[in-house]
């Protein structure tokens, strides 16, 4: 029944990560499923089968991941992806997958484009279809189903471990060094970690024989199989991270992890071959986010080759305007960890890039990990680790001791190793107080860390954080509102989530959908996406000092999701740009509700608001009915985006 665990007993009914911390999301998250499938926290393993009416068009059950087969054709590049395979992400709340499905075979009825893998929860499908067509299909697909369908196709990349071998006859002997860099004797007098915690693995595969992990599974999960058949890999990496987050302690082997007395949910995302997909990844997290998992710790990242040939600048544009489709997608699975109040941990990567590249990193309530090396005294960071603002916070990565085979040990190096470090420290923090929202977990570990050297997150310090913890004083890590030459600074008194969208001259939007425009704006605070986060929330949009593009900016004010009775909802909006600044007061009333605060313009107006042809100066030309004419234009357009919005707003609805 359980492959590789013959004798641990594990739990593998559903419901056994559930604890009572997790009674308010079950009870309001209109996804949590009945009828199997991952999305059902008592019955996951049972597949869901597809509604009737639609088997000639989506395969026989929703949520299971098609075979890519032994010799798949992998297009290598940044990053690697399979040639024949596509991702449909759909925005319409108010449109089912099935819907997409059937009108999908209507305009692509040829049998060579095959709808594979459907989820109508986070709501996309993989279509499988001629490699030829790949790139030809990416482009067309969005405006061949415009207007009546919002929809971004990305590809379906492959991911990899982010761990560098290292042989252990040629390493240090002293295989506990990082437990002291940490602290984390010292934060073991205050907690080992409870068994009402549950920290989930997402990797390639596990040894759930060994002695350090036998004792604590419960639910595992293999995403492929859709069972609980977990097997390990040639290269054992999942069980060196598990041993890593929760080995256990004081049973006179090997050595313990960071919080020995939390549970252990496997999840097992490669295949037979040990491929890993966006897909498989996904559902891994999924899994775990509906199963009850409190941590989930996920040292992988999409496949990228010659990053390091990049120059930085080359490196940001990456970021800012590269893989927004994939960075949609994570910010959903962002907003769904929120809701749930579980901490996804990841790992920074080991190409000595920028971190945020892969845009799995890029969401604000993921904790990026950054690895350091063994040099104690200057707190460096890894030659190999990835680097960069979206580095939440650092570990040690270089020669860290763990479980490896049935009942082996090795030397990784890697910010795979890194991150269950972190994830462990979570976990052993909500141990001491289980309704820790990430926010605030980041505030305390920045905030208790200390500082390193290669632009890297702060070496976490677990005693201090867990003493912090243990003492419920209040923690607050907001940064202070950068300025430029355009900023919109908007604040409120209350736990409500309210967001600002401010569209720029070339028409692009910056909003929590979409945080940074290839203009240069950026959305820089996002508060109250999580409940309680502030009773004194603010959000800050800037485009920096030189680089606003002159013309026409909008501000619209989002009243998006109501945490408590505060209608109606007062606000302050202070709008700078140029040597300008105007404030804005008044109150939003209903959820959902989308209102235009006000339009400025950066630089000449003439330049950008006048008519092309137009003349100004013909003596003919009554200036009263120029300015009546542009301004009528201007309030059509506005009405315009303003109806924009509110449709998206309804479409998305509840689902942030």
């Amino acid at each position: 029944m359980f492959r590789g665990c013959h004798g641990c007993n594990p739990h593998i009914a559903g419901g056994g990560a559930l604890s009572d911390n997790d009674s308010t999301w079950l009870k309001d998250d209109p996804n949590v499923g009945k009828e199997g499938g991952i999305y059902d926290p008592y019955n996951p393993y049972k597949p869901k089968p597809t509604p009737p009416g639609h088997d000639n068009v989506l395969p026989p059950n929703e949520g299971v991941l098609p075979p890519i087969g032994d010799n798949p054709e992998v297009i290598p590049g940044n990053p690697s992806v399979l040639a024949n395979r596509l991702n449909i992400l759909m925005e319409n709340q108010d449109k089912s997958v099935m819907d997409l499905a059937k009108d999908f075979k209507i305009k692509y009825p040829d049998p060579k484009y095959k709808i594979v893998y459907f989820d109508n929860v986070v709501k996309r499908m993989q279509i499988e279809i001629p490699k030829e067509e790949r790139e030809q299909m990416k482009l067309e697909i969005p405006s061949a189903f415009a207007p009546d369908y919002e929809l971004f196709v990305f590809d379906e990349a492959l991911f990899e471990n982010r761990y560098t071998p290292n042989d252990p006859v040629f390493s240090d002997q002293n295989k506990s060094w990082y437990f002291n860099t940490i602290n984390a004797y010292k934060a073991w007098d205050i907690t080992l970690g409870s068994n009402k915690i549950t920290v989930a693995i997402v990797d390639n595969g596990f040894n759930l024989k060994h002695t350090e992990l036998s004792s604590k599974v419960i639910q595992p999960y293999n995403v492929w199989l859709r069972s609980n058949k977990i097997f390990p890999q040639s290269v054992d990496h999942g069980t060196h991270v598990a041993g890593t987050a929760i080995a256990v302690a004081n049973n006179g082997k090997g050595i313990s992890g960071i919080a020995p007395k939390c549970k252990f949910m496997p999840v097992q995302v490669a295949d037979k071959n040990g491929i890993m997909t966006t897909t498989s990844v996904l559902d891994g997290i999924l899994f775990a986010l509906y199963q009850g998992a409190d941590v989930i710790s996920v040292s992988l990242g999409s496949q990228f080759t010659g990053l390091s040939h990049f120059s930085e600048r080359e490196q940001q544009d990456l970021i800012r305007n590269y893989f927004k489709e994939e960075e949609r997608l994570w910010r959903e699975v962002m907003r769904i960890a929120a809701k749930h109040n579980s901490t996804i941990v990841l790992a920074a990567g080991n190409d000595n890039v920028l971190a945020g590249i892969d845009a799995l990193q890029r969401p604000e309530l993921f904790i990026t990990v950054s690895g350091t090396d063994k040099n104690n005294r200057k707190l460096n960071k890894a030659t190999f680790s990835n680097y960069g603002k979206y580095s939440t916070i650092s570990a040690p990565g270089v020669d860290i001791y763990s479980s490896v085979g049935k009942n082996g040990y090795s030397l990784m190096d890697g910010t795979s190793m890194a991150a269950p470090i972190v994830a462990g420290a979570v976990a052993l923090m909500k141990s001491l107080n289980d309704t820790l929202t990430t926010k605030r977990i980041i505030c305390i570990l920045q905030g208790t860390g200390i500082e390193t050297q290669g632009d890297i997150g702060k070496l976490i310090q677990l005693d201090k954080a867990l003493l912090k913890v243990k003492s419920g004083e209040e923690v607050d890590c907001t940064p202070a509102p950068t300025t430029g030459d355009v900023q919109v600074l908007l604040s409120w008194n209350n736990y409500n989530d309210l967001d600002l969208l401010v569209t720029d001259p070339n028409g692009e939007s910056v909003w929590f959908k979409n945080r940074m425009v290839s203009s240069g704006g950026q959305l820089q605070i996002d508060m109250n996406v999580e409940y309680p986060d502030s009773k004194t929330p603010i959000e800050n949009i800037y485009w920096p000092p030189g680089g606003a593009p002159n013309g026409t900016y909008n501000v619209y004010l989002l009243y998006y999701k109501q945490h408590e009775n505060a209608d109606p909802n007062p606000y302050k909006i202070s709008v700078k740009h140029g040597q300008m600044t105007d404030e804005y007061t008044g109150t939003i009333n209903n959820e959902n509700e989308a209102i235009h605060i006000c339009t400025f313009t950066l630089g000449n107006e003439n330049s950008y608001e006048n008519p092309p042809n137009e003349n100004h100066n013909n003596p003919d030309t009554n200036p009263d009915d120029h300015r009546r004419s542009q301004l009528e234009e201007e309030r059509d357009r506005l009405n315009q985006e303003l109806d924009r919005v509110n449709k998206e707003l309804r479409r998305i609805g509840n689902s942030r």
